[in-house]
């Protein structure tokens, strides 16, 4: 859509969630683009790999898809570029010289390597440079480049020289060592690889490669980038590297990139929305000032997660649990709570209701441990439930085990529902169940949490009382119309359509950031994208083993712009 129309454009980015996994950012999406379908949405989304489905038909207003695979593709541009004329792409390779490798690539190579000497220090200066790579592979082989002897030269001499000048501290990279980080800065910036379409606003759904684009579109266009911290991607990022099978060279090298990554994103950040309070301890930390940080709570239809007609009659007593089975949601303390429990309560059944394929190395040790702690006739993974607000409804408590999350949905529906909650102290869990309408117990804490739900299964009385208060405080506080208000507010604010006020900040003594001014002069479209566009037509991929189909009309090519001017 025309940056004049009365409808905002925006450039949705996100990484591993929708539209093809599941779990609460998905969920978050599927309710602020369900809830908003006069947003032009223009969506690009990081993955893992490409072995991708699209979990279900995309709204109609999500206008154009970008597809970025971080890993498992031998050439990205079959996924990111996918519309393009084949003799552009053999014409950007035929530009990739050593030469030209040499003179464009490795300067700014050499600048990102001696910046992630000091992450903590990132700002615009690293935006721009991260922005000129992205201008440069508009023009040049990605792959080809990394890949060119110039560039590995520049790599492997100007990691070995900054060892070398650490004195004592210094490690002793192997040649293995840095090759693997030159492959992952190879697969971690493909997002910066992409042709930015031009949108009103850009809206990053973490504060990490994902959201670069949005970067990208903040100095190229002007477009105010809103960050929604959901988790806080450096801190999930220490969690998962500090169980990882890497040297501590490696380590050390990826969270720097991470953490350089993540601050250029709270630096450029207009608005940074986390979706709870807890959050903004790190975006503090990041360099986020108090009167950008504006947190969103979720929300949810309390008229669809509402509690059973009645409970069932002659049900085991019965632990109910959403949640993918992998390492953060710490489904091993949840197996261990299980053990506390049956103690207590002799024929309790936890029921685990997600997908147990995500991560199958993870799931074999939970297997192992339920035979290990021989609890296999009270513990079940139960896989995907078709109808999320009656999922609830399985169980007579729910619980949440995991060791980071942000303001998970799982909780505010279970309360809708009228579970009682016992969960874990992370995130903004401790918001959700203020006023002791629910269990909170430490992390890793599997005694605390499996007495806290036998103490709800025994005590019949406490149940309803929690059960009553519960659902009473979703309703009030969490409701879908707040949370999809307060969106709506922040795109139309920051498109330039509208003065109304945007959610309170947490500084409440700063001045309201000035109305942008909209662009008057965007690019022409094209007849075929007039076309698309009177039609409602939308981009929409589906995985069906090998077989693609797509629809729908390009992304707008990224103009060689000027900067606009950083102001707020």
């Amino acid at each position: 859509m025309s940056a004049t129309s009365s409808r905002p454009s925006v450039l949705l980015l996100t990484e591993g969630t929708y539209p093809f996994e599941g779990g609460g950012v998905t969920t978050w999406a599927d309710v602020v683009l369900g809830g908003l379908p006069e947003i032009d949405v223009h969506l690009i989304a990081a993955t893992g790999s490409t072995s991708i489905r699209v979990h279900k038909d995309l709204p109609e207003h999500v206008r154009s898809v970008q597809v970025v695979p971080l890993f498992g593709s031998a050439e990205p541009t079959e996924f990111t570029r996918y519309e393009e004329p084949f003799a552009t792409t053999v014409l950007r390779r035929t530009r990739t010289t050593d030469e030209t490798v040499e003179r464009r690539f490795v300067p700014l190579l050499t600048q990102l390597l001696e910046a992630l000497e000091r992450p903590e220090a990132a700002g615009w200066a690293e935006a721009r440079l991260l922005r000129d790579l992205n201008r440069y592979f508009l023009r040049h082989d990605h792959r080809a480049s990394f890949r060119s002897a110039p560039a590995w030269r520049a790599f492997r001499d100007t990691l070995l020289a900054q060892e070398a000048a650490a004195g004592p501290d210094a490690l002793a990279p192997t040649l293995g060592d840095l090759a693997q980080a030159m492959r992952w800065m190879y697969s971690f910036l493909l997002p910066i690889t992409v042709a930015v379409p031009r949108t009103d606003v850009a809206h990053a759904t973490l504060a990490g490669f994902a959201g670069l684009p949005g970067v990208i579109a903040r100095l190229n266009y002007g477009a105010p980038l809103v960050v929604t911290d959901h988790g806080i991607y450096l801190r999930e990022r220490y969690i998962a590297m500090a169980g990882a099978d890497a040297s501590f060279f490696l380590k050390r090298f990826l969270l720097r990139l991470v953490h350089l990554v993540s601050r250029v994103c709270y630096v450029v950040a207009d608005q940074v929305s986390p979706v709870c309070d807890h959050n903004a301890r790190w975006e503090l930390r990041m360099g986020v000032t108090k009167d950008r940080i504006r947190t969103i709570y979720n929300g949810i239809d309390t008229d669809l997660f509402v509690p059973p007609e009645a409970e069932p009659e002659g049900r085991r007593p019965t632990v109910v649990t959403a949640a993918r089975v992998f390492p953060l949601k710490d489904i091993e303390t949840l197996i261990r709570a299980c053990d506390v429990t049956r103690r207590r309560v002799p024929d309790v059944h936890f029921v685990v209701y997600g997908a147990n394929w995500v991560d199958e190395p993870y799931t074999a040790r939970c297997e192992a441990l339920i035979d290990e702690l021989g609890v296999r006739e009270h513990f079940t993974f139960a896989g995907y439930y078709d109808t999320p607000s009656e999922l609830y409804h399985e169980g007579d408590v729910f619980a949440l085990s995991s060791i980071s999350e942000g303001f998970p949905f799982s909780v505010i529906e279970a309360m809708a529902c009228g579970r009682p909650v016992v969960a874990t102290d992370v995130g903004g869990v401790k918001e959700a169940l203020a006023d002791g309408v629910g269990v909170v117990v430490p992390p890793r804490d599997f005694a605390g949490l499996g007495d806290g739900l036998a103490d709800l299964l025994l005590d019949r009385e406490r149940w309803a009382d929690l059960s009553r208060r519960g659902r009473q405080r979703a309703v009030e506080q969490f409701g879908v119309g707040r949370m999809l208000g307060a969106y709506r507010t922040t795109y139309r604010r920051w498109a330039g359509l509208s003065s109304e006020p945007l959610p309170p900040s947490m500084d409440p003594s700063a001045p309201p950031p000035p109305v942008p001014a909209r662009s008057s002069s965007p690019r022409a479209l094209t007849a075929a994208e007039r076309k698309a566009q009177a039609e409602g037509m939308e981009l929409i991929l589906r995985w069906d083993g090998n077989e693609r189909r797509r629809s729908g009309r390009r992304p707008d090519p990224q103009p060689d712009a000027a900067e606009e001017a950083p102001a707020r």
